[in-house]
């Protein structure tokens, strides 16, 4: 009966979250306005035209 509550919670977790989500319209209206973008703790430059190396990612990886 306790994995039951827990996965209902879990889903209902998850249900309201996605309800709360912007449109993917919506965040790439906002991201096109942006310098930097974080995309699964990535930090991504998104300005292509002051990168140093045209075809890096410049992704910054750290740890911690």
């Amino acid at each position: 009966m306790v994995t039951t509550t827990a996965y209902r919670y879990v889903t209902e977790a998850v249900e309201l979250l996605a309800a709360l989500a912007p449109s993917l319209t919506d965040v790439v209206r906002t991201a096109s306005v942006k310098a930097y973008l974080i995309l699964d703790g990535t930090l991504l430059p998104i300005d292509r035209i002051a990168a140093d190396r045209l075809f890096c990612s410049g992704s910054i990886r750290s740890t911690g």
